[in-house]
């Protein structure tokens, strides 16, 4: 067992070793690529002299020696020198300011905040007002994520608001929020979807009817649905659907009336009548029940309408 697990470290550290090697002679190719050709040029043939240039050996011993070719080409050298020294400062410079104009890669979230102020001159919404000042701080998060076949969508956010003079044991109100949608294209008939609302606050929600329309404590409440939509011809689909529904208060008081668990079934028929002009018709069965009340019920929807698309 020992001598197998020393071949196979051996074989990995060879491995290892073989790919350094290889990356060390690509590195020095490459550098060898970019590095600038030669100065010195290649001497050609001599150039033969003609008979006028022809001096005595006296004259040449007393002539000045001739410069060798690096001598000779020192001037090109220092001019091409220059030059890329030039163009370095200039590459340098423009990267500079790149960075200094803040290119960054684009983040795959959204952050926000706020904060804020003001007065409530009825704080506990009761026939009793008492009125305070307040200051709120909220923060959000925002992620999208899209291909040709799946959406993704989510947000999140959480508050608190402090009162500065409100009667009881709390001067804070928390809020939490999260929503989330996925839709995913499993066939080019068939599609299924995911929607979530989660929240938990202390302020009445008019737009889903959860509870009273005043204030009476924190509560949490979600709101969800489950769908199926699938293409039966080119201008009719079905969409099935399941909504889950809880709510749940905090103050024991509300709870014993309030708090439940509803259940709705549903199911639409979509005829495309026109290029933007679909028609609906749909049934949904919803089942209602109380932890404590004998609120029970049990209720039939038929519904029909239309959908149109004013910018198409």
């Amino acid at each position: 067992m020992i001598s197998m697990k020393l071949s196979g470290i051996s074989r990995f550290a060879f491995l290892a070793a073989l790919c350094v090697v290889l990356f060390c002679l690509d590195l020095i190719r490459a550098q060898n690529e970019e590095s600038p050709p030669s100065l010195t040029e290649p001497q050609g043939s001599p150039t033969p002299q003609s008979s006028t240039d022809t001096q005595s050996s006296t004259d040449a011993q007393t002539s000045p020696a001739p410069q060798s070719s690096t001598e000779a080409h020192a001037p090109a050298t220092l001019q091409r020198s220059s030059e890329t020294r030039s163009a370095t400062v200039q590459k340098t410079a423009a990267t500079n300011e790149d960075f200094g104009i803040g290119r960054f890669s684009k983040l795959p979230f959204s952050l926000s905040a706020s904060v804020q102020g003001g007065y409530d001159d009825n704080v506990l919404t009761s026939t009793n007002p008492h009125g305070s000042l307040f200051t709120s701080g909220n923060v959000g998060l925002g992620y999208q994520f899209g291909s040709p076949r799946t959406r993704l969508t989510l947000s999140a956010g959480a508050g608190l608001t402090y009162y500065f003079d409100r009667p009881g044991n709390s001067q804070f109100d928390e809020n939490a929020l999260l929503d989330f949608s996925l839709s995913h294209k499993a066939t080019p008939r068939l599609t299924l979807a995911a929607a979530l609302h989660i929240s938990y606050q202390v302020e009445p929600d008019f737009n889903y009817n959860v509870g009273p329309n005043r204030r009476t404590g924190n509560y949490f409440y979600t709101d969800d649905k489950f769908s199926v939509t699938y293409l039966w011809a080119p201008r009719f689909s079905t969409l099935t659907s399941y909504s889950p529904s809880i709510v749940r208060y905090d103050k024991a008081a509300v709870a014993s009336i309030e708090d439940r668990f509803e259940n709705t079934f549903g199911n639409e028929f979509r005829f495309l009548s026109w290029p933007a002009t679909t028609l609906v018709a749909e049934y949904r069965y919803e089942v209602i029940n109380y932890d404590s009340s004998s609120r029970d019920s049990n209720t039939h929807f038929v519904l029909a309408g239309f959908d149109h698309n004013f910018n198409p």
